[in-house]
């Protein structure tokens, strides 16, 4: 029979074990010292471990005068895509993650001295209603971030009962997603994968691997057929709760009055879904517009909706919802065009 102590001494070294091998972050800056062409291939590494990886690079490097936030939908541009003369860039971009994660970062990244001067931010086109609680951060940030959230639902008037509890479970699902991250054997072994990988074995891509530039954008494989998707994009119920944005808006408000100035995007959507939801949006699409649209102008923030088509699009996209990453820089180098930033000229 097992002894108690014996039983919870092996359990509590089975968890730091798996706790240290799933979160591993290579000590490696895989977005230093190499050429523009000298891709490095980070897609099999776990979410957080990404997020770490870019965080650890920025954390030793001087402030960026430009920055990209998002998260797929945004990985892929770079400074190649982009106008920005002498100014330093870097994309912060997370896949998975949501505006929620963004607005987390560039907290995190104000109290490192490290926010961008200019932060361009990617928020997911409004009829895929994505506004996931980030996964990212480390537990102690993301139980500070909850705190937070629900202390505001209990004390703002524009935040019901109903929606205090959604945000409350939302909190509870990340944390059912992060245990399952750790000790799930798929993580265990990418993890060990991930430990016993020397820089080199990150230059050697499969034939579908996406590789990473110096500045933190992705490139990826072109598309495996030319044909625009099939059908139309199919709108979800109301994801967005609308206090919660006003509550993140007003953040980013803060952090502008703290020196970083703010160009908050709708993410472009596939032409043939763009002018068919253009024209006749979903309820939920319209209402988080209103708010968004409404919010931004009360706090002086500058704020885009997604335009019905963009410029030079071939229509050739992966899929409904990520820009192909040429069309949407061009997309953002109009956006920034009235930045007035001196290192541009």
């Amino acid at each position: 029979m097992i002894k108690p102590r014996t039983f919870i001494g092996w359990s509590l070294l089975f968890t730091v074990v798996a706790f240290s091998v799933t979160t591993y972050v290579p000590e490696k800056d895989f977005f230093v010292d190499r050429s523009e062409q000298n891709l490095v291939f980070l897609d099999r590494l776990p979410v957080p471990v990404f997020a770490g990886l870019k965080l650890q690079h920025v954390q030793g490097q001087p402030r960026f005068d430009t920055g990209l936030f998002g998260n797929s939908r945004s990985l892929g541009v770079g400074r190649r895509h982009l106008s920005l003369g002498k100014c330093s860039y870097f994309n912060f971009s997370v896949p998975s993650e949501s505006l929620r994660h963004t607005v987390s970062n560039l907290e995190r990244l104000q109290e490192l001295g490290k926010a961008p001067r200019l932060a361009l931010i990617s928020f997911d086109n409004f009829e895929l209603q994505r506004y996931n609680n980030p996964i990212s951060p480390f537990i102690g940030q993301r139980w500070a971030a909850a705190v937070k959230d629900l202390v505001a639902g209990a004390t703002r008037d524009d935040i019901g009962f109903t929606d205090f509890l959604r945000m409350g479970w939302r909190h509870l699902w990340i944390e059912i997603r992060r245990f399952r991250m750790i000790f799930g054997p798929e993580a265990f072994s990418a993890g060990l994968t991930n430990m016993f990988t020397d820089e080199e074995g990150y230059r050697r891509p499969d034939a579908s691997a996406s590789g990473y530039h110096p500045d933190g954008s992705r490139e990826a494989p072109p598309p495996a057929s030319q044909a625009a998707p099939e059908g139309l994009l199919k709108p979800v119920s109301q994801q967005i709760i609308a206090g919660y944005l006003r509550y993140d808006l007003e953040r980013l408000s803060r952090l502008q009055k703290l020196g970083t100035r703010f160009i908050i995007y709708e993410t472009p959507l596939e032409p043939k879904s763009a002018a068919a939801l253009h024209k006749q949006p979903s309820p939920q699409a319209a209402q988080t517009r209103r708010a968004f649209k409404q919010n931004c102008s009360a706090l002086k923030l500058k704020c885009y909706i997604a335009p019905p088509r963009l410029e030079d699009d071939n229509g050739r996209w992966n899929d409904h919802s990520h820009p192909p990453a040429k069309i949407l820089g061009a997309y953002l180098r109009g956006l920034m065009r009235d930045s007035q930033m001196a290192c541009m000229e």
